[in-house]
């Protein structure tokens, strides 16, 4: 992937991470149970967050992030 679907789709998992955070705090009818609920999205949505966002560096920087070793 170059940088700039990268950033699209940063871009996109951001407003999906904020709109399950939105989605969350709502309050819902008794009864309603969500298929899938908002606090799983929004924890995917971290996840690949993350994961882009250390893919742009990568790309950024030219080469690959350093493994860390303990």
């Amino acid at each position: 992937m170059d940088w700039q679907i990268t950033v699209g789709a940063l871009v996109a998992v951001a407003a999906l991470t904020l709109w399950a955070n939105i989605a969350s705090r709502r309050p819902r009818k008794l009864g309603r149970v969500p298929l899938i609920p908002p606090d799983v999205i929004q924890l995917i949505g971290l996840i690949a967050l993350f994961v882009l966002g250390a893919h742009l560096i990568s790309l950024i920087r030219g080469a690959p992030l350093p493994p860390r070793q303990f």
